[in-house]
């Protein structure tokens, strides 16, 4: 099955973009270094480049990638796919494929991306999480400038304190109150005048500056 490109230059490293721009969402992975260890565990495209997958949040491992088939880029920027490699639902991390570049479902004009659809009721009930705390903290759009791309739910928060420099610490969202966002601390900062301990509960607020929102620490 041939389907066109409308451009190989919007090709964007998976690692360099917003969770939201591949979650739940179809994209071509150029893999090439990856495609020999994929053989076997895939029907395999003659000078396959690369995979077509689905992205979700498999929970307790992050951005998962699920193959749909092997895949290379046409000449003209059409992608060739392979045959099915779904009846195993063979899937790959986030890890292993962040450093790569991948075009997404947008970009193939003539996709019928229908026929796939089921697998975002399938994975949802076979792998992503149940949590309803976890699946808001997917939805806050506001914060997607702070998140961790493979692991959502972990968040860059700003703590400052008079006398020492700012630091970022990275945090786990874990619940929210009427104005403000609780999480666990994931690393000291540091400098240990704070007084923070991984695994520390600590409150955070959204601060707007420059058109763009920062997580802050709110001391005790």
């Amino acid at each position: 099955m041939a389907c066109s490109c409308r451009d190989e230059r919007t090709k964007r490293v998976i690692e360099d973009v917003n969770f939201r721009e591949l979650y739940r969402r179809f994209q071509y992975i150029d893999c090439p270094e990856e495609m020999e260890s994929l053989r076997g565990e895939i029907p395999m495209l003659p000078d396959a480049d690369g995979i077509v997958t689905y992205c979700f949040i498999e929970e307790g491992l992050g951005l998962t990638f699920l193959i749909l088939c092997s895949a290379k880029l046409g000449a003209d920027g059409e992608l060739i796919m392979g045959p099915s490699a779904l009846e195993s639902l063979p899937r790959v991390r986030f890890a292993d494929v962040f450093a790569y570049a991948f075009c997404d479902q947008d970009e193939f004009e003539t996709v019928d991306w229908s026929e796939y659809e089921y697998l975002k009721d399938e994975m949802n009930e076979k792998f992503e999480t149940k949590d309803r705390i976890r699946r808001m903290v997917y939805d806050l759009e506001m914060i997607d400038g702070s998140r961790n791309v493979e692991c959502p739910e972990y968040v860059s928060v700003v703590v400052q304190k008079e006398g020492l420099y700012p630091e970022y610490v990275w945090a786990k969202c874990v619940g929210f109150g009427e104005k403000e966002i609780y999480g666990e601390l994931l690393e000291p900062p540091k400098q240990a005048g704070y007084g923070l301990k991984t695994n520390q509960r600590i409150t955070f607020q959204m601060y707007d500056y420059d058109d763009k929102i920062y997580l802050i620490w709110i001391p005790d």
